[in-house]
């Protein structure tokens, strides 16, 4: 009878340890899946705060805002760099305006940083090349809009050529241009889209 009791304490203890290690497993997957699932909210919240930006640049364009200066630029626009933790957000000052950042003559107005587990790892303007619309990836990319139509502009260039859609550059509305973001952390990247006729930002899924 007593080696019955014994040997019953001495299963029940096992079924513990294998309970615990369960747990351990389960536990770990979920700190995984959770740290996964942050660094990738870190991406789509980047994105956001770049699209945000554009809008701000967009808005600034169109209600002609002066600079605290009292001055009001040609344009404003956004600088992008492939490989970058930041961008930021400029006046276009340059004489004739060419709606791209010039040292020497434009105007920082904010600095943007990315979340450390973030870079720009593309930026993207479709041309045609070789009779075929394609993606080019410049080494800056620069989208400014004009004051105060917003007319968009990348790198100092009106995609639809001034508004004629049978432009031998124009790629057509279905390609726009995009700025790329990446994760140090995690396999996955986000577009930041910009279109070409209207200007207005999009974001795409997670990819």
């Amino acid at each position: 009878m007593l080696r019955a009791r014994h040997n019953n304490r001495a299963f029940t203890l096992v079924e513990l340890v294998i309970s615990l290690g369960i747990f351990v497993v389960i536990t770990l997957l979920l700190i995984s899946n959770f740290k996964i699932g942050d660094r990738r909210s870190a991406l789509r919240m980047s994105a956001q705060e770049i699209a945000s930006a554009l809008r701000r640049a967009q808005n600034l364009s169109l209600t002609a805002t002066p600079l605290p200066n009292g001055t009001i630029p040609s344009a404003y626009g956004i600088r992008f760099s492939p490989d970058a933790s930041s961008y930021f957000l400029f006046a276009d000052f340059s004489s004739p305006a060419n709606n791209v950042y010039d040292t020497s003559s434009d105007q920082v107005v904010v600095n943007y940083k990315l979340n450390n587990e973030v870079y720009i790892s593309a930026v993207n303007v479709p041309q045609i090349k070789n009779g075929s619309c394609q993606d080019i990836n410049p080494p800056d990319l620069d989208i400014a809009f004009t004051v105060p139509e917003a007319f968009v502009y990348f790198n100092g260039v009106q995609p639809l050529g001034q508004g004629n859609e049978s432009d031998s550059n124009y790629c057509g509305p279905y390609n726009p241009t995009w700025v790329e973001l990446s994760s140090k952390t995690v396999n996955n990247k986000i577009k930041v889209y910009v279109n070409w006729i209207s200007g207005q930002v999009s974001i795409s899924d997670l990819y």
